[in-house]
């Protein structure tokens, strides 16, 4: 499977720091060029100026085409041509959130059966889920707070406790 192939896209959710996460949504151009009104890319090579020259318009189109958690748009936005020729990667940030699902409205805008393989690399054991215009949600993994380690200083300090109050009682009795 090759994201840039038409018709079929992947995109990745990752945690980008501690308190962010990164979509990224590599699709093929002549997918999103031809829906978005753009030229589409001769014998599929995606030309660096039309990029340039379109960067707006496709930052305006990612800010819509994702959601996380209660409706929450990204907080910021790249555009840039990816590994291959005619591919497209929108990199979308969102901070503060830990969200139940994400939902890819812009599937119901890109060409009839356009399916993107979706994966929540937050999760060792995350499953690759198809996304598509009827199935526009995928269920994200929440990773759980991690748990402190049980403090060790208690038993010790009460332990102390212990032996210093047996100290001044054995003081007092002699």
């Amino acid at each position: 499977m090759r994201s840039h192939d038409p018709g079929l896209s992947t995109a990745e959710l990752r945690s980008s720091s501690a308190s962010a996460l990164e979509l990224t949504w590599t699709l093929a151009w002549s997918d999103l060029g031809g829906t978005l009104g753009l030229d589409e890319a001769p014998l599929g090579v995606l030309d660096p100026h039309e990029l340039a020259a379109s960067r707006e318009l496709l930052a305006r189109f990612a800010r819509e085409a994702a959601r996380l958690g209660a409706d929450e748009a990204p907080t910021t936005v790249s555009v840039e041509s990816g590994p291959e020729p005619n591919d497209l990667v929108l990199r979308l940030t969102w901070h503060e959130l830990r969200p139940t699902q994400l939902e890819l409205s812009a599937l119901l805008e890109l060409p009839r059966g356009h399916r993107v393989a979706f994966r929540d690399l937050r999760a060792p054991d995350a499953e690759l889920q198809l996304l598509h215009a009827n199935a526009a949600r995928a269920h994200l993994s929440v990773p759980t707070a991690p748990t402190e380690p049980p403090a060790t200083w208690q038993p010790a300090l009460l332990f102390s406790a212990g032996l210093l109050l047996l100290l001044v009682l054995s003081h007092l009795r002699r």
